[in-house]
């Protein structure tokens, strides 16, 4: 009986992926990978140099990015495949939490259109609230998660190919916390997150932030684990010397350095006679390199190499190594069957209304790709904070937990934008903003938006969007605005005077959401309002711009980006029918047109575009329908607003690369340099219209995206001789 339970006990240990029965000859070794952001990329290159020389590594300790490429080589990944990762990952992506413009909701990709800074602040009892980190990790979760997902259900991360360990901090009492079970993806993801820049990790009650706080090496955990050898890879960042202290970041991070050094030095301490420590050359390189891979990794690999003599010692070979790679690799695994689906959602907004974007899931294997672009459509709606997901066992289940998070900051936001245009002559115009939403309003994803501006244009508006069902295809959305615009008279290049334009409006509309790529919408409004003349509109009379009518617009908008595009198509189509009945003194329809469509070619973009206005019926004359051209690549040269008709067409082809791109990981601040060529006019009446009447113009500028919108310094040129120079914020087609 004995011997028969000593048989089942071998065959139970000797089952692939129990890594701890797998005793070797010789040393067992255990790994080390410390933190160092992205000088962390240097552990690849000390694994190749390891399985180059047939080192077996029996046990993996890591914080940080120790523990993101420490756990997926325990998780099976050869150093080729984890190179691979490395260096074909968008890392500045990776650490942006807005969703790609792509999958944003209709709403959002509106708020790109205007001059408001895309950051949000909450506005809560007590004041401004802001998120609790700068990287909310949304993408970076889903990363691990794709990366890590044949560890999902484990129960112990001595179950991996390779027993791991994952180190992070307690953010309220400051311990050590040590990851050996649950969520592999969310344990890596808590020992990276960096206090301040990334958001903090909630698990099983606790806040947890970056390990190396607290142990950087974790070497001793290593030796807990039974390692009789240790190979510890230290990649922490060096202290600056005195000439680079002369700013307050650098200040902050030499404390962080020194704080995280003295750990450190802690753990290199219980290194023995016959461990090895390894310090790769990383002078260079900074914490947020990501995208210098390639680089990184051969600088670990020359590490290694510098102690190969030491490391051969413990190099197996034949039959023992085979069995190593046989444990340690993924090998073909069958995907994961999902059996059942778990929500939790933390928000105001209903379930259904969010399940209603799931892609069923159950009863099938997990498509990680449809559950991504599911996921990223729901974060686009600018709900929530974190919208992720998990894989776990339960009862013999296999169970899919989607969790949809509400921003913390939220649901009450601020945002605020400047738009100027400078031609150093005859146009100065200023704008400050400011846009109060609440978001959500009610469970089926209300929203209340607000809107002040002040400067060249004074106006205040409110709107009320409400979804009608459960996928929030139809809404109906009341609003009110007030408006008061300076407008500039011409007559031929002389600037002759100035009016006043005054509305107040009030409107109805209902729509239907085209998924997210579109929207089409009609309404009734009403409007009452005066145009009046200001200084040296001596011939201009005042006249009411009271009435109302319908309108109808179909709008579609697939651009990357609402600066400085790369691909992607914009357009919006307008109707809008004055009617006697309603107060309008006369019958008219006023049609307006904008497409624009960008295409790039390597490195080039060209964005060809064109808008017009053109009118029907008896009053065609009103003051507030005329359209205006003239400005920066809206024929380029002239003044903003100097020409003015009832029909106008701007065509226009232009084209930018960029030059430069600043700044770090997902605070991206490119500089960019092109040139356009327009083409347009304004005519009184359609007979009119011909090509030969239109005036040809063009522009080359510097363009700049930052924290405030595009920016742009140019010159444009305008045929007759009449040129301007330029200083823009703000959106230009």
């Amino acid at each position: 009986m004995r011997h028969l339970a000593l048989a089942l006990l071998s065959l139970v240990l000797l089952q692939p992926g129990n890594a701890w029965a797998q005793e070797p000859d010789g040393p067992r070794i255990g790994l080390v990978l410390s933190g160092g952001g992205a000088r962390g990329i240097a552990h690849v290159g000390v694994l190749k140099v390891l399985e180059e020389l047939q080192i077996p590594v029996h046990f993996v300790t890591g914080t940080s990015m120790g523990a993101v490429i420490g756990s997926l080589y325990a998780a099976g990944y050869s150093p080729a495949e984890l190179e691979e990762i490395i260096t074909t990952t968008d890392w500045p992506d990776a650490f942006e939490d807005n969703t790609a413009r792509r999958d944003l909701s209709f709403r959002r990709k509106e708020d790109d259109l205007n001059f408001l800074t895309s950051a949000r602040f909450g506005i809560q009892e007590g004041g401004i609230a802001i998120p609790a980190g700068f990287i909310q990790g949304q993408k970076l979760n889903l990363l691990l998660r794709r990366l890590l997902i044949r560890t999902a259900g484990l129960e112990s991360f001595d179950a991996l190919h390779l027993p791991f360990r994952a180190v992070s901090t307690d953010l309220v009492d400051g311990s050590e916390v040590v990851h050996a079970k649950g969520d592999v993806a969310t344990s890596v993801r808590a020992s990276m997150s960096i206090p301040g820049v990334f958001q903090p990790v909630a698990v099983d009650g606790r806040l947890l932030v970056d390990g190396m706080l607290v142990n950087n090496l974790p070497i001793g955990l290593a030796l807990d684990l039974g390692a009789d050898v240790i190979i510890a890879v230290d990649v922490g960042t060096p202290l600056r010397p005195l000439g680079e202290l002369n700013d307050a970041v650098a200040v902050a991070d030499q404390v962080l350095t020194i704080a995280t050094d003295r750990m450190a030095e802690i753990q290199r301490q219980k290194l023995r006679d016959g461990d090895i420590l390894l310090t790769p050359s990383l002078a260079e390189i900074g914490a947020a390199d990501f995208e210098r891979g390639s680089e990184i990794i051969p600088i670990g690999e020359a590490a290694a190499r510098d102690v190969a003599s030491r490391l051969s010692r413990f190099a197996v070979s034949g039959a023992t190594w085979d069995a190593h790679l046989a444990r340690q690799r993924h090998g073909a695994e069958e995907p994961l069957v999902i059996d059942r689906v778990e929500f939790v959602n933390d928000s105001t907004v209903s379930d259904d209304l969010i399940l209603s974007q799931i892609e069923e899931q159950a009863g099938k294997p997990l498509e990680i790709a449809q559950l991504e672009e599911d996921i990223a459509a729901i974060h686009g709606s600018g709900t929530f904070q974190r919208v992720d997901y998990a894989v776990h066992q339960d009862r013999g289940e296999t169970v899919l937990r989607v969790e949809a998070h509400q921003k913390s900051w939220g649901p009450q936001y601020l945002r605020i934008g400047l738009n100027l245009e400078e031609n150093f002559d005859n146009t100065s115009i200023y704008n400050l903003a400011l846009n109060y939403t609440i978001n959500p309003v009610n469970s089926r994803g209300g929203e209340w938006r607000n809107e002040l501006q002040i400067g060249n244009t004074i106006r205040v508006f409110s709107e009320f969007w409400q979804p009608l069902d459960r996928e929030s295809r139809w809404f109906v959305a009341p609003g009110i605005s007030f408006s008061r615009t300076t407008v500039a008279l011409y007559e031929g290049d002389d600037r002759t005077g100035e009016f006043s334009l005054r509305r107040t409006e009030l409107g109805l509309d209902v729509g239907r959401q085209l998924s997210n790529w579109g929207e089409i919408r009609a309404g009734i409004r009403w409007q009452d309002g005066r145009a009046g003349p200001l200084v040296g509109a001596r011939t201009f009379q005042g006249t009411e711009v009271d009435g109302g009518g319908f309108f109808l617009r179909l709008a579609a908008d697939t651009l990357d980006a609402a600066d400085y595009p790369t691909e992607g198509v914009f357009a919006r189509a307008t109707l809008a029918a004055l009617r006697d009945s309603l107060g309008s003194g006369a019958d008219s329809e006023l049609i307006q047109l904008q497409v624009a469509s960008a295409h790039s070619f390597g490195h080039q973009t060209i964005v060809l575009s064109v808008s017009g206005v053109t009118q029907f019926g008896d009053g065609i004359d009103r003051i507030e329908n005329v359209s205006r051209i003239g400005g920066f690549l809206n024929l380029s040269g002239l003044d903003r607003g100097q020409l003015s008709g009832a029909h106008s067409i701007v065509a226009r082809a232009l084209t930018y690369r960029q030059l430069a791109d600043f700044g770090v990981l997902n605070f991206r601040f490119p500089v960019y340099l092109g040139a356009s060529i327009e083409l347009g006019n304004v005519w009184s009446s359609r007979r009119e219209i011909s090509v030969g009447s239109a005036i040809l113009a063009g522009s080359v500028f510097l363009g700049w995206r930052t924290p405030l919108g595009p920016l742009y310094v140019g010159y444009g040129v305008a045929e007759g001789g009449q040129d301007s120079a330029y200083l823009f914020l703000g959106r230009t087609f």
